[in-house]
């Protein structure tokens, strides 16, 4: 009998009980599994502990520290998005020098696409069409034909449309009989050259000159507007 015993201590080093065995009593087996278990449970509560602090230690090495930190102007209204008259934006775009009263070219804002030039905004068309077209075009953008108030905006309108051999539509007509700005304002041709006065003809530019053509043509036209300013 203690050979039999001893033979199934051997062939059972865990010292379970075989299936065989198991209609004779309750499985048993050694303490060691459990402390085995209870040790992975607690190595893996270690790793889990590692990498929440190797995460924050990531993260505080790459924040920014405090004094680097953007300062947004805080919002105002009802709605929170209406700047303050004293925002950090507009002081920082539209601070006036100290010999001009004039607001500086950052604070005069264009419609997409359009370019500031002097103190307007200047909008060239990408087709071409006759006058009274480009006429309504710019109408309905909130614009005008180009009016020309004085020589110096020539070379503005100039540098807008660009040097070519192709003319563009302008904001002059013949009405009246005379030369007139959509504006209703009259036709200076001391400053912009003499120009026979023929109905039904508008006003073009071209290589830095005001020329005129058949209502009925097709040209590219060059809008104008006043810029919005940021500083109210």
């Amino acid at each position: 009998m203690d050979e039999e015993m001893m033979s199934a201590d051997s062939r059972h080093p865990m010292g379970c009980w075989s299936p065989d065995q198991r209609q004779r009593g309750p499985t048993v087996c050694p303490h060691w599994h459990q402390i085995f278990l209870k040790a992975c449970m607690l190595e893996l509560l270690l790793l889990l502990l590692l990498l929440v602090g190797l995460s924050v230690w990531v993260f505080q090495q790459t924040s920014p520290p405090p004094s680097a930190a953007l300062h947004c102007p805080e919002p105002s209204g009802r709605n929170g998005m209406e700047l303050s008259e004293k925002s950090s934006i507009e002081q920082y775009f539209c601070q006036q020098t100290w010999n001009s009263s004039a607001a500086p070219a950052a604070c005069l804002l264009c419609p997409q696409f359009w370019r500031l030039v002097g103190d307007r905004c200047y909008g060239l068309s990408m087709e071409k069409g006759i006058w009274t077209r480009a006429q309504k075009e710019c109408e309905y953008q909130q614009s005008q034909l180009v009016v020309l108030r004085n020589v110096a905006e020539k070379e503005e309108l100039k540098e807008m449309a660009g040097v070519g051999n192709q003319p563009v539509w302008i904001g002059l007509q013949v009405s009246g009989n005379e030369w007139q700005w959509v504006d209703k304002s009259s036709f200076n041709s001391t400053d912009f050259g003499h120009l026979p006065v023929v109905e039904n003809h508008c006003g073009t530019f071209k290589n830095s000159q005001v020329e005129e053509d058949e209502c009925n043509g097709e040209h590219e036209w060059v809008c104008q507007k006043e810029p919005r300013h940021l500083q109210p």
